[in-house]
This record gives C-alpha cells, structure tokens and sequence, in this order.
C-alpha cells in the first residue's frame, strides 16, 4: 500500500537570516559591535547633560530647512487664495 506524500515543513520568512546570523561569525561579530556602538552611542549623546547640544542641533538643523524651504518656494500666483493654516 502506498502513503501519501508528506510535505516537508515550511520554515518561517526569518529562517535563512537566523540561519546566516547563527553560522556565520563575520556576521555575528559585525552586528555585536553595530549593537556596542548604539548602546554607546545613545548613552553619550542622549544624556541629560548633552540636551542643551541636542537642542541647539535641533534648532540648527530646522532652522537651515527652512531657510532653504523659503529659498526655493515659489511666491503664489495673484489671485490664488491663501494657503490654509499650519497646526
């Protein structure tokens, strides 16, 4: 008597990068230290002492973005009807 045919497994979306993080030290080693380098990183610049540099980052950046935002926009057409309100 013959059996079906059993179908093998299907292995989840995930498997082939589990497969190449758990066989492959290259690739642990590089993750290990991008993982070493954000905690590090984090710590010292998202440090209640360093908000005053964040803030004043911030500020920068924003305020560049908007300089070049209104370099580059057109002026309205006459007759156009204003642009509605910003939140």
């Amino acid at each position: 008597e013959m059996l079906p045919e059993v179908p093998p497994p299907t292995l989840p979306w995930y498997a082939p990068l589990v497969r190449l993080v758990a066989f492959s030290p290259p690739v642990r080693s590089v993750i290990l230290l991008a993982a070493a380098a954000i905690t590090l990183l984090s710590f010292t610049f998202l440090h209640d002492s360093q908000l005053t540099r964040i803030e004043w980052a911030r500020h920068t950046v924003r305020a560049s973005l908007q300089a070049l935002w209104r370099r580059y926009q057109r002026p309205p057409a006459p007759g156009d009807a204003p642009p509605p309100p910003r939140r």
